[in-house]
């Protein structure tokens, strides 16, 4: 068997968005980024709730992903202090043993379940059968007992996952030993399917993407901003109490945010249209005006 890390969905991270605080866009450090990744930008993004605590979320597992991604160009203690280097200071001082420890809690738990699940092959279907049951019982122990783990999206998705392969397994060594023929097969993995579909509509991400998928058919009938908000209260305040108020927060910040962004760009121009010296002292007057307008975080997230 091989093992694959859940690849995330982005739900759970528009999910916290309305219950939870997020920092600026992460960004490089200049001059240590593996090649393969030079000119790309950080997937993913870190999520602190109210109290200003770190959430291992969906989003936070594709920063390391993203990070993951180098495997094999950079060593592992070369991703461990690309972490220290790059991520951590952009992490809120209080918080960052927190990402630290979950960063290694994550990679710990990806590197115990690649050799457990490729670990021992045994010759009969039944010592396979046996073998796989266990590895997989001491991946969700794993899950369970590490503190920077349990609880979290990641935890309860790769849990999940981890359940289904038991089932799944189970059907196909039934096929493999003649006890069910293939159209039973096919029915029984066909409902795993099913199960897991209903599951998920009833879960905190299955309903952000009905409350989702409800706005976009809204905005694309031309509904008005205050039907809009209705349709968030009806959805999300369901899920969160006081999430539509949140949003709407968000939306004017974004909004305020890009109004910026669009005037600074505009002045930009207009100073570069009436340049009369040099380059380099072009470049010097807008760092200025960058400095003038934005905060040192601010300015991470500009173009």
């Amino acid at each position: 068997m091989t093992y694959r890390t859940i690849v995330s969905v982005a739900l759970f991270a528009f999910a916290f968005t309305i219950s939870a605080c997020e920092e600026a866009p992460l960004t490089h450090t200049p001059g240590f980024v593996p090649a393969s990744l030079d000119g790309t930008d950080i997937d993913g993004g870190f999520h602190y709730d109210q109290d200003g605590n770190f959430i291992f979320d969906q989003d936070a597992q594709r920063v390391f992903d993203y990070v993951l991604t180098a495997e094999g160009e950079w060593s592992t203690d070369a991703l461990n202090e690309w972490v220290d280097t790059m991520l951590l200071p952009q992490v809120p001082p209080g918080q960052r043993s927190a990402v630290s420890a979950s960063w290694h809690a994550y990679t710990r738990y990806r590197a115990e379940a690649a050799e457990a699940l490729v670990a021992g092959e045994a010759d009969d279907l039944p010592h396979q059968h046996q073998q796989a049951h266990q590895a997989i019982a001491g991946l969700v122990d794993a899950l369970s007992n590490d503190a920077a783990l349990a609880g979290t999206p990641f935890a309860d998705s790769e849990r999940a996952h981890l359940t289904r392969a038991v089932a799944v397994h189970d059907v196909q060594f039934a096929f493999a030993q003649d006890a069910i023929d293939r159209e039973a097969r096919d029915i029984e993995l066909a409902a795993f399917d099913r199960d897991a579909r209903e599951r998920f509509a009833q879960t905190r991400a299955g309903r952000f993407l009905a409350a989702r998928e409800a706005l976009a058919a809204a905005r694309e009938n031309g509904a008005s901003d205050a039907s809009l908000h209705d349709l968030r209260v009806t959805h999300y305040d369901a899920i969160s109490p006081g999430a539509a108020e949140r949003l709407a927060a968000l939306d004017q910040r974004r909004a305020a945010w890009d109004a910026r962004v669009a005037e600074y760009a505009r002045d930009c121009d207009a100073l570069r249209a009436s340049w009369t010296g040099s380059e380099a002292e072009l470049r010097t007057e807008l760092d200025a005006l960058k400095a003038r307008r934005f905060n040192d975080r601010e300015r991470r997230r500009l173009f």
